[in-house]
């Protein structure tokens, strides 16, 4: 054997030489990608704190794309809001128009009640307002749209709210409620209700339960009936057992006194003079039985159906009704009625009892964290008092058909009653006395104010996440990067000791005894 190297010391030397590749190719890498590593095994003395900015960029980066989806739904929020806002000024608008003029017209009344239909038509769609399948004003029932102001025409509302009979809930309570009982909360009985009315004319009917079933039902609600042999249809409650629970009183519409007659006055308004009252004094005779009221003056059979006439003087037919129907030939007078059929008190009947308010939505609020320290409430919902009591107001105009009992033009101070709703749903400071008893203070000012400020902090909190974002990446970077011009120097000058390897390796591969001999 003559050749000078041996296998063990060329293994040796293409170790070193791979060594030297491999650091070569590292440097080529790294000019490349511009990192110390691929890993972080490579920058072990940094890897932890590396991770822990990695982390603190990630988190921010987070809080950044969640604030600005919320922005995006505060933005329309605040459109919505906008549109609202012009929805009811302007009905509010109009209202003081009316109210500054003579309500008793015919025209004018049924333009500021169309106008109302309008405004809750708005309202529905401003409230439904929805982002990529979202409803907004929801609540957390996003998915679900917020309200159902069942409004399609004036007459079919107004078939429903006569104004009399039957009105529009005059408190938030009354409004909101949203309920359906159908059966004996204690066993499950279905035949648990009893529907009474005492003697004819007394005024009083009653539905009673078993249990506390209605224990928490507000005065004013808006009562539906169902499913009972004669007792079908909608009713306003009066009155509520609210220390037990057992019975509800509902308003009813008939003649004071079965039977019975006396001497009075007659009041209504002049057909031909919308200005003018005409006051018939005349004997009357009860049959409310039959609800009919009968007279003897020729005067009152000038009396429009569908009117409302007042009786005075008597000693138990006063009150005010609606003429369903005049035969002038027998001078007999039937009026609209309001009432149960009684079926006693010891008599139980299958029925369901139910309100539906116009809110769809829930009562759950959402918070959203803004930054680790920072957060706000997501709870603004169509059943806000703002939007509630605008809608309330143009019900209450939009009830009762002109020249009913229930009409408009027969109750006047509902124009006043309704301005004070608009103005507490609309500002901050309202003048005057609520006329259904304290609201809530909510109004679309402060909504607004409110929004804006939600805004402005998440604008300001996404700024100095994106400014710390800046300092985290420059320390990342320092751990991360190389320098190129360090990292070119390095890479040509393991370069050089690799091809110097290779060639010393091929020379000492070449050497051999018989060289020497």
């Amino acid at each position: 054997m003559s050749r000078i190297s041996s296998a063990a010391a060329n293994t040796l030397l293409l170790e070193q030489i791979f060594r030297t590749q491999r650091r070569v190719v590292d440097r080529q890498i790294q000019v490349t990608t511009e990192k110390k590593s691929q890993d972080y095994q490579g920058i072990a003395d940094d890897s932890r704190r590396l991770v822990n900015l990695e982390n603190e960029r990630a988190l921010l980066n987070r809080y950044i794309q969640t604030n600005e989806q919320v922005d995006i739904r505060l933005q329309i929020q605040e459109t919505a809001l906008e549109g609202m806002q012009d929805v009811i000024k302007d009905f509010r608008s109009d209202l003081l128009n009316y109210a500054s003029g003579e309500k008793r017209d015919s025209e004018r009344t049924a333009f500021i009640q169309a106008r109302a239909v309008d405004a809750l038509k708005s309202m529905n769609f401003l409230l439904n307002t929805e982002i990529e399948g979202r409803y907004i004003f929801a609540g957390a029932r996003l998915t679900e749209a917020a309200v159902n102001i069942d409004i399609s025409t004036l007459s079919g509302f107004q078939s429903t709210y006569d104004g009399a009979g039957v009105k529009v809930q005059e408190t938030r309570g009354a409004h909101l409620d949203d309920f359906s009982f159908s059966a004996n909360p204690a066993d499950g009985d279905t035949t648990w209700l009893q529907f009474e009315r005492t003697n004819a004319g007394s005024g009083l009917s009653r539905i009673t339960a078993v249990g506390d079933t209605f224990k928490n039902v507000n005065v004013g609600s808006t009562i539906t009936v169902t499913g009972t042999a004669n007792n079908n249809g909608t009713y306003t409650v009066s009155a509520v057992d609210t220390t037990n629970g057992l019975f509800l009183d509902l308003v009813t519409e008939e003649l004071p006194t079965a039977s019975v007659t006396q001497g009075g006055t007659l009041t209504f308004r002049d057909p031909t003079d919308v200005t003018k009252e005409i006051v018939v004094s005349d004997s009357f005779t009860s049959n409310a039985t039959q609800d009919q009221l009968t007279y003897t003056n020729d005067q009152i059979d000038a009396l429009p159906v569908g009117s409302k006439f007042t009786v005075a003087g008597t000693a138990g037919l006063n009150g005010s009704y609606t003429v369903s129907a005049i035969d002038t030939t027998t001078n007999t007078i039937t009026i609209e009625t309001t009432r149960l059929t009684d079926e006693g008190a010891t008599t139980d009947q299958a029925g369901t009892i139910s309100a539906t308010s116009y809110y769809k939505g829930d009562g759950l609020t959402r918070t959203h964290r803004v930054d680790d320290d920072r957060s706000f409430e997501l709870d603004l919902s169509a059943q806000d008092a703002a939007f509630e009591k605008a809608i309330r107001a143009m019900k209450i105009i939009a009830q009762g058909v002109y020249g009913s009992e229930g009409g408009l033009d027969n109750n006047p101070d509902r124009a006043t009653d309704a301005m004070y709703l608009l103005d507490s749903a609309l500002e901050r400071t309202v003048a005057g006395t609520p006329p259904y008893g304290t609201e809530l203070s909510s109004n679309i000012e402060q909504i607004q104010i409110d929004t804006g400020f939600k805004r402005v902090l998440i604008d300001d909190v996404n700024r100095l996440h994106k400014d710390f974002i800046g300092f985290l990446e420059g320390s990342i970077s320092q751990m991360e990067n190389t320098d190129s011009t360090e990292t070119i120097t390095k890479m040509l000058d393991d370069q050089r000791a690799l091809e110097a390897s290779f060639q010393v390796f091929a020379r000492i591969r070449q050497l051999s005894l018989t060289n020497f001999v």
